[in-house]
């Protein structure tokens, strides 16, 4: 029980590997979620959109959402797609890439069921990590 709100936990340590050569990164699934808002962006045919945010994402489609991130709007904290949507996501890898908010298989954001993915994402039981620098790694869990 946290006395503020507002309070976190946040998990960090360092690890001895030479990211170099092996990258440290993955997914966790917990067993309680966490209490955190994530603004969600479900890649998905157009004519799904509806379905999309009817499941619990707060932005939902291609086309559209397509556009206004090559205009700069980065509204959404993770992005979910299905494989056969990717192509049309790689048109901006450019812009997602280097914020790592780029759909990727390994870390669990390019699924076959998309509405499954944006309630796991919404309920809080998926923790991302990833070790960036000299092999630390950070996760926030609460």
């Amino acid at each position: 029980v946290f006395p503020d709100g507002e309070a976190s936990v946040r998990f960090w340590t360092k690890l001895n590997v030479d990211l170099t050569r092996e990258s440290v990164r993955g997914t966790c699934h917990l067993p309680h979620g966490l209490q955190t808002k994530v603004r969600v962006l479900a890649f998905c045919p157009d004519d799904e959109a509806a379905e999309m945010i009817a499941a619990g994402a707060d932005f939902a489609g291609i086309t559209e959402p397509v556009r206004r991130i090559n205009q700069g709007w980065l509204g959404f904290d993770r992005c979910l797609a299905s494989p056969a949507i990717m192509p049309q996501v790689l048109k901006i890898a450019k812009v997602l890439g280097p914020r790592k908010l780029m759909p990727n298989p390994k870390s669990g954001t390019v699924v076959q069921n998309v509405k499954q993915a944006i309630k796991e994402v919404k309920g809080g039981t998926l923790l991302e990590y990833r070790a960036e620098g000299e092999g630390e790694l950070q996760a926030t869990i609460a």
